[in-house]
């Protein structure tokens, strides 16, 4: 059995959507994490402050790029869900079905000694209350999953270059998560 199918095989024993494999990390720059950070500090999600894995609490540009950076693949989880995104208690279920589904592929991979890294978009789950909010680092780090927004990465852009049309948002949202692993 190769590693990629090894990898396949830890996937679809916790997930059985789509994934593609075997595509390259997303990179990150100073500037891309400055634009992004700069997003995040709009507070439009209201997380800003309030999680380990959010800015400003979120690790320095250096680390997020070095991070990135030894990481030579990625798969990337899609999950469309189809809901009213007026309906922010609906929107904010489906993001946390795909941190979990995210968390569940990490902890599968990570079990099997594959060093990965978990993205997704906001701020992670995983905790009912961050232990950030009590001035205190996470509890559960190996069970964190990072935005990408203070890595630095531009979503679009990154599919885009691997040849991905994004969906049109309607009656719908199409959400992406990462799994980086060597």
């Amino acid at each position: 059995m190769t590693d990629l199918e090894f990898v396949r095989e830890q996937v679809e024993s916790v997930f059985e959507g789509e994934v593609i494999y075997d595509l390259p990390a997303p990179r990150a720059t100073v500037d891309s994490i400055e634009v992004c950070r700069g997003y995040c500090k709009e507070n439009v999600c209201g997380n800003y402050g309030k999680s380990c894995t959010c800015p400003p609490r979120a690790d320095p540009p250096e680390v997020c790029i070095e991070r990135l950076e030894s990481f030579p693949r990625a798969m990337l989880v899609i999950k469309r869900y189809v809901v009213d995104l007026k309906d922010k208690e609906k929107t904010e279920v489906c993001l946390s079905e795909m941190q979990r589904i995210c968390r569940d592929i990490h902890v599968s991979l990570s079990g099997s000694n594959i060093r990965n890294l978990p993205l997704a978009d906001g701020p992670c789950r995983y905790c009912a209350n961050c232990a950030c909010d009590e001035g205190k680092g996470c509890r559960f780090p190996q069970f964190q999953v990072s935005s990408v927004s203070p890595y630095g990465i531009m979503m679009n852009k990154y599919l885009e270059d691997v040849g991905i049309q994004p969906e049109p948002v309607g009656d719908s949202i199409t959400l992406y998560g990462f799994v980086l692993y060597d």
